[in-house]
Parts: C-alpha cells; sequence; structure tokens
C-alpha cells in the first residue's frame, strides 16, 4: 500500500533527512560537494513550508517513509490553466525497482491536475529513462520532450488527462 501525505508537524524532519540523502546522490551528477558540517543543504526547502504554491508531499509504505516529491506551482493566480512543475522526486534506495516510484508519480500527477513539467540533469540518464517510461504510460504517449534550464538536461511537458 502507497500512501502520500502531507507532512505533519512530527514528520517535518523527514523532508529534511531524505533531501539531504537525495542531495548525495544527484551530487554525482551536479558536482556539489557536502558543506562543512558535512551535510548537502537545500536551501529552499523552508520556502516549502510556508509559501503558498509549493506542496512538499511525503510517501508511506505502511508507516515507512519511502520517498517524497517537491511540487511547485509555475501559474499566477489569474492565469486560467494551473502549470505545475515537479522540482524534486526521490526515492529511497531500498525501494527503488519495486514499481514505488512509478507509483508515486502517478498519485502526484493525479493530485496536481493540469500542465505538468519534469525535468532532469543531463547527465542523469536514469532518471530521464524513468520520467520517459513513467510518463509515456500515464499519458498514453501524449507529452512534449525538450530541454529546460536549469536543471540543463530534458524536460517533458504533458497535461494530467484527469484534466
Amino acid at each position: 500500500m502507497l500512501d502520500i501525505r502531507v507532512a505533519s508537524e512530527q514528520q517535518r524532519p523527514i523532508p529534511e533527512r531524505t533531501l539531504h540523502l537525495y542531495l548525495h546522490d544527484l551530487s554525482e551528477f551536479t558536482g556539489e560537494e557536502a558543506g562543512p558540517k558535512v551535510r548537502f543543504d537545500y536551501d529552499l526547502l523552508i520556502r516549502y513550508k510556508r509559501e503558498d504554491g509549493r506542496y512538499p508531499r511525503l510517501f508511506f509504505s505502511g508507516e515507512i517513509p519511502c520517498e517524497f516529491a517537491l511540487i511547485r506551482s509555475m501559474s499566477s493566480d489569474d492565469q486560467a490553466k494551473h502549470v505545475y512543475q515537479m522540482a524534486e522526486f526521490f526515492v529511497m534506495r531500498a525501494y527503488r525497482r519495486t514499481g514505488i516510484g512509478e507509483r508515486a508519480a502517478c498519485l502526484l500527477f493525479d493530485a496536481f491536475p493540469g500542465e505538468l513539467c519534469v525535468a532532469q540533469e543531463k547527465e542523469n540518464t536514469g532518471a530521464t529513462t524513468f520520467w520517459r517510461r513513467v510518463i509515456e504510460y500515464y499519458t498514453g504517449g501524449r507529452f512534449e520532450e525538450g530541454r529546460s534550464g536549469p536543471p540543463e538536461g530534458p524536460t517533458q511537458i504533458f497535461r494530467s488527462p484527469s484534466v
């Protein structure tokens, strides 16, 4: 069973800890180094806790957190259509290649109807393969792909079929 949740007050440390793991994994492609405290920090996380239009989500397998996603709205209040960007998406190593990432992505797509953008680091070919496969399945092949920056890699753009 996979459950998507907004982090409760007691669960607030989970995204911070998992972001450190995520940024460590991503450093293979970004070249980022850990800070003096041997930590990778995500300065924008505080904005996800306070600002409208930013949506942190945790995924649980039972009561065990297994991944997180940060989604942000790219729409202004006066726009008729909703545009969302998958800012970050992380599956803990123990849960990779189990189907949880695919199920979580589809749950997120359903939860944020409108136009969705998912970008990858150019060097992270595994992520690009994952997203192309999941989005192909979810949309029935109805998506566009281009380049964006940052990150300087492929970006898939599509509309949620639920709209």
